[in-house]
């Protein structure tokens, strides 16, 4: 599927917030859905570089800081 966003990277920020919210949602702690969003994109991030050796910094480092971000200031909220 093609990213509808104009840069790649964003989508994998969307995803990764997708993934946080669900897992937030689900199990009431907000660490668990930043690392699980987080920890998405470094095992896609890992496969891609074994297959093409060489890594996709915008797209690992993106949602990782996105999400490390958001809950950040969910924390400062809440």
């Amino acid at each position: 599927m093609k990213c509808p966003l104009p840069k790649y990277w964003m989508c994998h920020i969307a995803v990764a917030m997708i993934i946080m919210g669900a897992v937030w949602a689900l199990t009431g702690n907000g660490l668990a859905g930043a690392l699980a969003g987080s920890f998405f994109y470094v095992g896609r991030e890992f496969t891609q570089w074994e297959e093409l050796k060489r890594w996709d910094w915008p797209g690992l480092l993106a949602p990782v800081a996105a999400v490390s971000i958001a809950y950040l200031v969910a924390r400062l909220v809440v």
